[in-house]
């Protein structure tokens, strides 16, 4: 009640106010008042209080137009007004479009004063008034359209009825003159940079007004098409038409129209589509790299270190990624480096090739297969589908790049990837080096990938075309071996003979380049998987299926892994080694075949994690809580990272120990006669029992209890008839080797040969089928490809966790040639192996640098990989290098791609924060370095928030790799909440955003309960204008955001940025905030609401008043505006009209300073004039 009656009390208040201007602009008008008496009585009367809040403007407009003319006295205390700022000339302008019928002569005076005060659109008030401001330009708009469509209807009728052709019409028609007046009104706002920004902000509150403003625009220029005749001998005609035109191409900033398009006007003109761009930031981005006073150096690095890195990563590190992420970081490289999409091609084609050229060069047969098939899996399967997201992101990435227009677009992308292969066949060395080791059946092979129907990508005369280019350097390039060949086989075969050595082979090549077994591979995974998804198969028939498939195991991997069926292949693996763990109820036989299928797929998956991370078991994973018992196994034995746990705390981890107690016996026996019992035996838990019984067994060796013999019966009985109980066995003891003593180290080390070296029995008695009877000959069913798989897989192992020097004894010691594990037991401190791998890297990136920098991120930590290789890349450069700079960068994000949620996390709460702090770098804040840690920073973070956000999209696990689960990033932050709270967020558009959201939705009833679980888009409430790219465009779960790591980070540096950088007037770290928003605007683009969301406003206007940013245009601080709520609105607004306000300030400023330097060079000529009048009289006298 008290509150309807102060509302009451105002409305009354401001009704008899109301009254009393009416009464006294009608006795000013009796009394013929002039002037200034009007502005003393008005203003005693207002009591300084605008006049807008009493509309003074609106009656005095309807007062001075109630007559055929307009009244001048009235005009004159209007103009009065305005120039004492007692009404705003936006109240006038929303006065004026209120009027209805008006009469062509007052519509003229009108127009007369609105061009007389047009250069005073400015709002000295509140955010209200600014956005009232916004509105009213929008209406005013829309108002000259109204009028000069009426006006030209007049015409038109006035010409029709005068069918005389001699008539013509006086350019002092009323009519001509509302069109020319108005055309001068509608030029000065398009060629107005500041009224172009209200009236986009205007055209978000008002969209229908808008809308109806376009309609009317369009039905004008039908008009005028329609009224070609008079356009003969009309100038406001010719002007109106140029200011339609120039209306369509700088409403929204658009590139005026060339010489060319301007020669067939009305032929060239084309309507408007009502629903114009709501995005500035194009515009800007093409304003801010073309305009030289931006001073905008384009990033051309000398060489594409990223685009190499990300290929190489993926290919053989993660050869199981998603290939739309992975085309997600290449197009974000592609975007930030100015790159075409051809250029792009080329660069990741001439990758693969290196990648291949480097493996046929490798020492190491088993690194050298495995790098091999990876690399042409990854060309074969995976670049035909990165290219083809490529070529589905081809509009923006052309819009973004190029600046291309609508029929360029439009384009087929057959054209980029025809001359990104062009660019590749100019690499001749490459090309010519590849043929040599691999023929040209790979090519081939990628390039009839390209035109097959649903990729597209080449025409079938371009692949032709292509496939003739190869043969023929292949032609050329085995012309050439054979004349080397000739030239040197005397000498050769002489030198062979001395030594008594024979020939050399060429079998390594011949078994890479003769066949592809990738392609056979590929169908082979498909038929595998049909089968062991049928209810009817047999458990026969799925034994003999699995175990067929041993013989090319690593090609399978691949090819499922590149055509991305991994995660499949190993679900339904986990599912059969599931389903085969415990007995149920069946006979020996059955019980002896279960045994069979748990023993093969167990060591299926130990050799696929092995290579591919227990990410892929989890992939796929419904319920993490229900986890299967290899996950758990897998979890403690072969972690991700290289090194192993503790053998007591493996041992640890398993639950009640002493249930195992009872299958020891099995294995820990006298001699090898006792039947291996296979009955009633729940195999998990025997894989479990074979690591305690190792246990036991060497530490009864340790303590001279049993002798060497009983161990090696004891390893036979292990590895005699089930694998996966010897390789369970095998990874208890790489962690018992890690902290065993020295002098027992090489009992380990026995153990450990003893399991690599085959049964002979066993492999002797192999069979390729199950027998009928119950015997033991079941459980030797594809004993020899299982082994086989086994060793290689403990190899492998062995080479991760194992230090080189305790392998030393080991015959074949895969280790040899291991790049990652020198790493481990060099004697030099890792920031000198890494700053010698990054040396390296400048110069050529090979797949030894892969191990290498993997290695390194593993033993050294995300903060100390992250910090080296910033410190030492910067470092590394010449200060005003931009070149080095670019390289640097280019380098430093592919290498943040081993992980780029914890890298991010790196730069954004340790890196940057410690490098702008730092004292001794505050002379390094200048240009062009301190743009390039920024850019490095924005574009990071930037990516792993793409990848969280495909993440959550194809419904992929967080955390893969080295990344820390979300309980060990809450280790990071022991004090603090991992949250963000209102005080970090308060005066951003997102925090906006989320109030209206969590308003409107409290009204309605639909925001969550608080339980994490996102809001449904169909029923979000949010405002009408709002923009879809404010928050993530496929999410509006504002939990999520809010506890994102990366988010708080994010925030939390713009806070931290915004505190230090106008502490004082003039410091180094004024530059800090410009380079930011820049950055972010050039490398982010149409994406970068999603991180100026989080900017405060308070920044923005700091930034308008500090002396240091003048510089800032109005384009550029509207694209820094993210407009998707009423109040952000509003406050973007009131920023634009302090911008103008201050660049009017300084061009005062500055003319007055122009104007006193002329008066004081004027006086000192004077001066000096009437000193030399003075000698010249006093040398004359």
């Amino acid at each position: 009640m008290v509150i309807t009656k102060m509302m009451m009390d105002t409305s009354s208040t401001v009704t008899s106010t109301s009254f009393k201007i009416k009464d006294l602009l009608l006795r000013a008008w009796r009394e013929r008042w002039t002037e200034i008496e009007w502005g003393r009585e008005i203003k005693r009367l207002l009591r300084g209080v605008s006049g807008d809040v009493y509309d003074l403007a609106d009656c005095m407009l309807r007062q001075a137009i109630n007559g055929p003319v307009t009244n001048s006295l009235l005009m004159l205390y209007l103009n009065h007004c305005l120039d004492s700022q007692i009404i705003s000339f936006g109240a006038c302008i929303m006065a004026i479009t209120k009027i209805p019928d008006l009469k062509p002569q007052c519509m003229n005076s009108l127009l007369d004063f609105l061009i007389r005060y047009k250069n005073r659109t400015n709002c000295y008030g509140n955010d209200d008034e600014c956005i009232a401001l916004c509105r009213s330009l929008v209406t005013f708009v829309h108002w000259l359209h109204s009028i000069m469509l009426s006006s030209l209807n007049e015409l038109n009728h006035e010409f029709g009825q005068n069918i005389d052709t001699s008539y013509n019409m006086t350019i002092e028609s009323i009519h001509w003159q509302i069109i020319d007046k108005s055309c001068q009104m509608l030029r000065f706002i398009i060629d107005s940079s500041y009224l172009k920004a209200l009236l986009y902000i205007g055209r978000i509150e008002e969209q229908t007004i808008w809308k109806q403003c376009i309609q009317l625009h369009n039905e004008l220029i039908t008009k005028l098409q329609q009224s070609s005749a008079l356009m003969n001998g009309q100038p406001s005609m010719e002007s109106l038409f140029d200011t339609l035109q120039a209306f369509q191409n700088k409403i929204e900033w658009l590139r005026g129209i060339s010489p060319e398009t301007n020669m067939k006007k009305s032929q060239q003109i084309q309507p408007l589509d009502t629903d114009l761009s709501n995005s500035i930031i194009p515009v800007v981005y093409h304003m801010m790299t073309t305009k030289p006073e931006f001073g905008y150096i384009p990033y051309r690095p000398l060489s594409y270190h990223s685009i190499r890195i990300v290929v190489s990563f993926y290919a053989i590190l993660d050869p199981s990624y998603s290939n739309e992420i992975i085309a997600n970081y290449l197009a974000i490289i592609a975007r930030s480096f100015d790159l075409s999409l051809s250029k792009l091609y080329c660069e990741i084609l001439h990758t693969c090739l290196v990648g291949l050229i480097d493996t046929h060069n490798l020492a190491n047969e088993d690194r050298k297969n495995i790098n091999y098939h990876a690399w042409i899996a990854f060309l074969l399967f995976k670049i035909p589908q990165i290219f083809l997201q490529l070529s589905q992101h081809r509009i923006k990435l052309r819009k973004e790049i190029n600046q291309l227009d609508d029929q360029s677009i439009d384009h087929s992308n057959r054209t980029e990837l025809e001359s990104g292969i062009d660019m590749l066949m100019d690499l001749g060395p490459c090309i010519d080096q590849f043929l040599l080791r691999y023929k040209t059946e790979h090519l081939q092979k990628l390039f009839d990938s390209f035109k097959e129907p649903q990729m597209n990508l080449l025409s079938v005369t371009s692949v032709d075309r292509f496939i003739r280019e190869i043969n023929r350097r292949m032609s050329l390039s085995t012309l050439n071996d054979s004349i080397q060949s000739n030239l040197s086989n005397n000498d050769d075969q002489q030198q062979q003979q001395t030594d008594g050595q024979q020939p050399t082979s060429s079998s390594s090549l011949d078994a890479l380049s003769s066949n592809i077994l990738i392609f056979r591979a590929e169908h082979t995974v498909t038929s595998i998987l049909a089968p062991l998804y049928m209810e009817n198969c047999k458990t026969e028939e799925v034994a003999g299926i699995i175990c067929r498939m041993q013989h090319s195991f690593d090609v399978i991997l691949c090819a499922a892994a590149s055509s991305g069926l991994l995660p499949k292949f190993a679900q339904r693996l986990m599912e059969l080694n599931r389903s085969n763990i415990v007995s149920r109820g069946e006979n020996v036989r059955s019980s002896q075949i279960r045994a069979v299928i748990f023993d093969i797929t167990f060591i299926s998956l130990c050799s696929l994690i092995e290579r591919y991370r227990s990410d892929v078991l989890e992939a796929n994973s419904v319920n993490q809580s229900d986890q299967s018992f290899f996950t758990n196994w897998c979890r403690w034995n072969i972690p991700s990272t290289n090194a192993c746990h503790s053998p007591n705390v493996i041992l640890s981890s398993y639950k009640d120990s002493s249930k195992y107690d009872h299958l020891l016996p099995q294995l820990i026996i006298a001699n090898d006669t006792v039947e291996f019992r296979t009955s009633l035996i729940s195999w998990d838990e025997m894989c479990i029992a074979a690591q305690f019984a190792t246990s036991e067994i060497l530490n009864a060796w340790i303590h001279d209890q049993i002798t060497e013999d009983n161990v090696r019966l004891f390893l036979e009985r292990l590895k005699s008839r089930l694998c996966s109980l010897a390789l369970s066995a095998a990874c208890w003891l790489f962690a018992k080797l890690e902290t065993i003593s020295a002098e027992h180290q090489s009992k380990v080390m026995m153990m450990l040969q003893e399991l690599q070296t085959p049964s002979s029995s066993m492999i002797n008695s192999t069979t390729e089928s199950f027998s009928n009877d119950a015997n033991e000959s079941n459980l030797a069913f594809g004993y020899k490809q299982r082994f086989m798989l086994m060793s290689t897989t403990l190899k492998r192992l062995l080479a991760k966790y194992v230090p080189h020097t305790k392998l030393s004894i080991l015959n074949d010691s895969p280790l040899k040639t291991c790049s990652t594990l020198p790493i481990r037991l060099s004697r030099s401190p890792l920031n000198t192996i890494l700053d010698q791998c990054l040396h390296m890297t400048r110069k050529h990136f090979t797949l030894k640098l892969i191990y290498d920098f993997d290695g390194l991120y593993s033993l050294g930590g995300p903060k100390w990989f992250v910090t080296q290789v910033f410190r030492y890349l910067f470092n590394f450069c010449d200060k005003t290098s931009v070149v080095c700079l670019q390289d640097s960068v280019d380098l430093a994000y592919g290498l943040f791609h081993i992980d780029l949620e914890q890298c991010a996390l790196i730069l954004l709460r340790h890196t940057l924060p410690k490098f702008l702090l730092s004292k001794s770098n505050e002379l390094h804040l200048t240009e062009p370095r301190i743009t390039a840690l920024i850019r490095l920073t924005v574009i990071t973070t930037y990516s792993a928030l793409e990848q969280l956000t495909k993440f959550s999209q194809l419904n992929m696990k967080k955390c893969t790799g080295h990344r820390y689960n979300y309980q060990e990033i809450h280790e990071l932050y022991p004090n603090e909440s991992l949250e963000l709270n209102d005080n970090l967020l308060e005066n951003t558009a997102f925090y906006y955003k989320r109030r209206e959201h969590q308003s409107n939705g409290s009204q309605n009833n639909n925001v969550t309960n608080g339980n994490d679980n996102p809001m449904d888009v169909d029923d979000n409430p949010i405002d009408e204008n709002s923009w879809p790219f404010s928050i993530d465009s496929n999410s509006l779960d504002y939990q999520w955001i809010l506890k994102e790591p990366l988010y708080i980070e994010l925030v939390q540096l713009f806070q931290f940025i915004m505190e230090q950088s106008f502490e004082y007037e003039f410091s180094p770290w004024l530059l800090v905030p410009i380079s930011l928003m820049e950055q972010i605007l050039l490398n982010l683009r149409e994406d970068a609401p999603k991180f100026l969301q989080f900017i405060s406003f308070n920044l923005l206007e700091a930034m308008i008043h500090s002396s240091h940013c003048q510089s800032l245009c109005i384009e550029q601080l509207l694209s820094y505006l993210v407009l998707d709520t009423s109040r952000s609105r509003k406050i973007g607004a009131k920023l634009i009209c302090q911008l103008e306000l201050v660049r009017q300030y300084v061009h005062r400023q500055r003319n007055s300073h122009t104007v006193q330097q002329r008066l004081m060079m004027m006086t000192i000529k004077q001066t000096k004039k009437a000193i030399n009048n003075i000698n010249n009289i006093n040398h004359h006298h």
